[in-house]
């Protein structure tokens, strides 16, 4: 009979053994796999499955409801308490998040290599930054046969505005997401307790996000951010919306962005940048000019070539260039976060304090 991967289950980890033993007493008709552990977080992933005939419909919220009776359990027996838990959720690159009939300057288009740049060549020197993103070298034909996506190149772009701020910085690319810009929320966290624990990150750049149907944030990168925000500066993209503010989706949070202890990052004079309270700063993020795909053609600009370097848009690149000052002036500042309040305070740095008001 085959087998249906469900997702995971992710556990607090203390909490682990109750809920493995209480859920193969619920729900006898899955299977609970080895658990994969991350200490440094007290957390763990548990992978679930069924087994079902091939004509057999499963219902892709299985995991929801799996959630809902372990809680039931735990509340009806233990006073209304229950173990923190939630499910491994997928997460895009933030331009996958955006709508096509508002993509407009979203799209990638083919551009010259800057002629010049105004970084002092040692900028950032001896400053460690790690980006999780797609994966620099990723593998064009089998992403998507005949047509690349865009986003393939997102990792590419993305090291090359933090580099061309901060030449001097040592720059780690940490892959979670595929060349069409997928990933889970599961391979993010494990990717940034390592950049905490073995690249020693000053500052991390997250590009990605996600959306959840109810708005609440998913425990695990709620439990990462915890742990791992008073060790580093985690800098996230807010996120690419609609323009029509009549549509819910321009209001929903992005996660993590919009988790306290992460800089939220906005684009400056954006239509698409979102105009919400738990946006912290505003940097350039509108037709940027970096390192991209050589040699091919996207699927977005099927008759254009691109020869290694794009103008795009999007608030990835506004964290991108958040990240690359912060980089550069930390050195002379002593933490990012300094370095972070200097540039804020700086005109003409290009990154200002975001306030929002009601229009």
């Amino acid at each position: 009979m085959p087998v249906q991967d469900l997702g995971g289950l992710v556990v607090d980890l203390p909490h682990l053994d109750l809920v493995l033993t209480v859920a193969g007493e619920l729900r006898q008709d899955l299977t609970f796999g080895r658990p994969d552990e991350l200490p440094d977080l007290r957390l763990a992933r548990v992978p679930v499955s069924a087994d079902v005939p091939e004509s057999a419909f499963v219902d892709p919220e299985q995991l929801d409801l799996v959630l809902a009776q372990l809680r039931r359990w735990c509340a009806a027996r233990f006073g209304g308490w229950t173990p923190e838990m939630g499910k491994d959720r997928p997460l895009e690159n933030i331009f996958a998040l955006g709508h096509p009939k508002s993509l407009g300057a979203l799209v990638a288009e083919p551009a010259d290599a800057p002629s010049t740049t105004s970084a002092l060549a040692n900028a950032g020197a001896g400053v460690r930054v790690t980006m999780l993103d797609v994966r620099l070298d990723v593998d064009l034909a089998a992403a998507s046969g005949a047509e690349v996506p865009q986003v393939a190149g997102h990792g590419r772009f993305v090291k090359g505005v933090i580099g061309g701020l901060a030449p001097g910085a040592h720059v780690s690319v940490r892959p979670v997401l595929d060349a069409g810009g997928r990933g889970n929320t599961w391979d993010v966290v494990r990717a940034l307790a390592a950049a905490v624990r073995e690249d020693q990150a000053q500052v991390v750049n997250l590009s990605i996000g996600c959306r959840t149907a109810d708005g609440e944030p998913p425990f695990v990168l709620r439990r990462a951010v915890e742990v791992l925000g008073e060790q580093t500066l985690i800098v996230a993209a807010a996120g690419n919306r609609w323009a029509d503010p009549a549509v819910a989706q321009r209001s929903q949070p992005t996660w993590p962005a919009t988790l306290p202890g992460v800089v939220a990052v906005g684009a400056a004079a954006a239509e698409f940048s979102p105009q919400l309270p738990w946006v912290d700063y505003l940097a350039p993020g509108v037709d940027i000019v970096s390192t991209f795909l050589s040699d091919v053609a996207t699927k977005e600009q099927p008759l254009a070539t691109f020869h290694g370097f794009a103008k795009w848009s999007g608030t990835s690149f506004a964290a991108a260039h958040l990240t690359g000052a912060v980089a550069a002036a930390l050195p002379s500042s002593g933490s990012a976060r300094a370095a972070l309040a200097d540039l804020a305070s700086t005109e003409g740095s290009g990154i200002t304090r975001y306030r929002w008001q009601e229009v």
